[in-house]
This record gives C-alpha cells, sequence and structure tokens, in this order.
C-alpha cells in the first residue's frame, strides 16, 4: 500500500481494510462498528472523542500500519 493509514480514515474503511485494526481500537477504548458499536467518522475524530493524547494517537497509527505492508 502506497499510502500509509492516517488519522483522516473512515473508522468502517480502516476496519474493513485492516482487520488487525479491530484488536488495536478496542484496546484504546475506540468502538468500531465490528465491535459492536455503531460509531462513523475518522480514526482521529474518535480518538479525539475518547480524549487520547497525541502520543497514543500515533501509536495507535504505528499499530495499525504495522500490518498495512500486506495491503
Amino acid at each position: 500500500m502506497a499510502n500509509k493509514i492516517d488519522g483522516h480514515i473512515y473508522i468502517e474503511d480502516l476496519v474493513e481494510l485492516v482487520p488487525q485494526s479491530i484488536e488495536i481500537l478496542m484496546k484504546y477504548g475506540i468502538a468500531c462498528i465490528k465491535c459492536g458499536a455503531p460509531i462513523w467518522g475518522t480514526l482521529g475524530e474518535n480518538i479525539k472523542r475518547v480524549g487520547l493524547s497525541e502520543k497514543q494517537f500515533s501509536l495507535i497509527l504505528t499499530e495499525i500500519n504495522s500490518f498495512t505492508q500486506d495491503i
């Protein structure tokens, strides 16, 4: 995948493209459609909604992007 996942991706697109992200989102308390919660919006919006720091945001992106090399 040429472009890495960033905070502008919609949650529903993220979990479709990177199914492994579900576990990561759950670990940080970010609801996602596959988790049973009807959450819309971007990854960045939802990270802000739960009050995570910029450092945590960066960690989440790093963890998610570790799975994107196979996309």
